[in-house]
C-alpha cells in the first residue's frame, strides 16, 4: 500500500509516469539540462552554450522519451520477443 496525502492506494494503481525537464546555469556559457524522473533520477543530459537551446534540447529530449514510450521497448530488448 502507498499512502498519498492520506490516500491508501493498492500496489497494484500504477501512477503515471511523471518527467521534468530542469535547467542549470554551470557558467556564464555552460547550461546543464536534465530529464528527471518522478523519483529525480536523471533519465536524460546534456549541456548547450546557451539557456534558449539548453531549454530547446532539454524539451526535445523529454518530447524524443514520451514519443518513444508509446510504442515501448523495441523488439529483443528485456526478452521481449
Amino acid at each position: 500500500m502507498i499512502d498519498l496525502k492520506g490516500i491508501l492506494l493498492d500496489s497494484a494503481i500504477m501512477l503515471p509516469p511523471m518527467f521534468d525537464v530542469v535547467i542549470i546555469k554551470r557558467r556564464p556559457t555552460k547550461w546543464v539540462w536534465q530529464v528527471r524522473d518522478r523519483e529525480g533520477t536523471i533519465l536524460m543530459h546534456g549541456w548547450e552554450p546557451t539557456r534558449r537551446a539548453a531549454k530547446y534540447k532539454g524539451d526535445r529530449a523529454l518530447f524524443l522519451l514520451l514519443a518513444a514510450g508509446a510504442y515501448g521497448p523495441p523488439q529483443g530488448i528485456l526478452g521481449t520477443e
